[in-house]
């Protein structure tokens, strides 16, 4: 009797851990996890959250799911691919996604066949004068990033906050931009203010002073992951 019960024991063991090895633990992000992730895709106001439990949502602040999010369970960072692996109650992978683009502002992620960008409404929020916006935003929640080299179609890009005297405590991605990408300035001089604006599009002569004159900017992105639009943003105040 006591070998029945001790071979039982030894299946159900198999069992629990064959079940359990099928989501990978994963990496913890306290990015991901620490902010209040909101974002606009022109059509709903959507919220993603990451949870330290592995908890995952994703819907419309009405409550529709985004993609088959109504289905996930949980979650599984990769941080060294950039990857998200999302699993329903039966361990099983609904969706596999990559994160593009993470700050303590900005998450931009590639899912459910399409690129949505997040603001952390805990973090420092960007803004833009009055006066511009409609130059520069639109219904879509565009992610402030800085540009440090466009390269052969690749921008490599970090937190719009980068500090070029501490550069190794800042994380770089690389972006690629379709074919027909298209870089805009937008210079506001506030003048004890009195304030006065410079819009223009860039030339391909301008595109090699990318990431050094033009740095910081609000990206757009297509459906397939690359960068369709920068509007580079500064100001210059005078008090």
């Amino acid at each position: 009797m006591k070998k029945v019960i001790a071979i039982f024991m030894v299946l159900v063991m198999l069992f629990v851990c064959g079940c359990s090895a099928k989501v990978p633990k994963g990496d913890k992000s306290t990015l991901l996890i620490n902010a209040r992730w909101q974002g606009h895709d022109g059509a709903c106001e959507n919220k993603i959250i990451f949870g330290a439990d592995n908890y995952f949502s994703n819907s419309c602040i009405c409550g529709e799911p985004v993609g088959d999010a109504d289905v996930v369970e949980t979650y599984s960072y990769n941080k060294e691919k950039q990857t998200l692996s999302l699993y329903d109650d039966k361990a099983k992978v609904i969706e596999s996604g990559r994160v593009m683009f993470l700050d303590q502002c900005y998450l931009v992620v590639d899912l459910w066949d399409d690129v949505y960008v997040y603001e952390n409404q805990k973090g420092h929020k960007c803004t833009v004068y009055d006066e511009v916006k409609q130059y520069v935003l639109d219904d879509f929640t565009k992610p402030f990033i800085n540009v440090l080299k466009f390269e052969d179609g690749v921008l490599t890009v970090t937190s719009h906050d980068y500090d070029g005297d501490t550069p190794d405590l800042f994380e770089k991605w690389e972006l690629t931009v379709a074919d027909d990408v298209s870089f805009k300035e937008v210079s506001v001089t506030d003048n004890k203010g009195e304030v006065s604006a410079i819009r223009r599009v860039l030339t391909e002569e301008d595109y090699q002073y990318i990431g050094e004159y033009y740095t910081a900017g609000y990206f757009t992105f297509n459906e397939d992951g690359q960068v369709t639009d920068i509007v580079f943003y500064g100001e210059l105040v005078i008090q």
